[in-house]
């Protein structure tokens, strides 16, 4: 996953992306480099900073054409990019590609998500019997019923009271006017290097991503983020991101 805020062109991001989803980026000690399962967007477009857009395919993120998705043309101020691999093979379709979205809270507000990792022991927090789709529960249990009171330090505290047996909790949590950055790895996860999620910060953007993109800038320009650590960002148009 991928998602950037500021002056940025959604060709570069969109390439990116297709990099990280294909393989080519891929430097960490994970057995998964390639995801094929579908992508999905969303994105906030300079001249409407109070509408979202988002779009889901089941179509490989790899073989798409830029040119014939609904981000051509766009001129976004924030776009969030996400590529699936399926962890349970079963679990393929549109209904399971992200961005995943609902409506909450009151005022009501439009939540978007997406998630790197498997959390298949989130379900008995929202008082489910077993899981069926992994990072919807992990959705509706960050969320939880009272959004408008989302922060730092609550995000934090339900991450800690997760129960064991997952890998990584690593995800893009995005309302109308701001976003929080998840990178969390749950104790006895193996592939700690696959999940390290890394920040690019330069003149007038921010970048965070799941793998650093030479495309993007050298690699030395990227930062690893602190492990297990939740980072909220305005979404403002205005915001200064030096």
């Amino acid at each position: 996953m991928i998602l950037a805020v500021g002056n940025i062109t959604v060709r570069d991001i969109f390439d990116a992306a297709v990099a990280m989803s294909s393989g080519l980026t891929a430097d960490h000690d994970g057995p998964i480099t390639c995801h094929p399962n579908g992508w999905g967007a969303v994105w906030v477009n300079k001249e409407d900073s109070n509408t979202f857009h988002y779009f889901r395919s089941t179509f490989p993120l790899f073989k798409a054409d830029f040119e014939t998705t609904p981000l051509a043309g766009s001129a976004p101020h924030m776009i969030a990019i996400h590529a699936r691999h399926a962890t349970v093979p079963t679990k393929i379709g549109l209904r399971f590609a992200h961005p995943l979205v609902r409506t909450s809270g009151a005022p009501s507000k439009e939540w978007h998500f997406m998630h790197n990792g498997f959390t298949p022991t989130v379900h008995k927090l929202i008082g489910l019997e077993d899981s069926s789709f992994d990072s919807d529960e992990y959705f509706s249990y960050l969320l939880g019923s009272d959004d408008g009171n989302l922060s730092i330090n609550t995000l934090m505290t339900k991450l800690d009271l997760i129960p064991d047996g997952n890998s990584s909790g690593n995800a893009f949590l995005l309302t109308q006017d701001r976003a929080f950055i998840i990178h969390y790895v749950f104790p006895g996860c193996r592939y700690e290097s696959y999940f390290q999620m890394h920040q690019l910060v330069g003149a007038g953007f921010k970048i965070f991503s799941s793998e650093p993109i030479p495309s993007l800038a050298a690699m030395s320009a990227w930062k690893a983020l602190k492990k297990n650590s939740v980072i909220e960002l305005s979404l403002e148009i205005r915001h200064d991101y030096r």
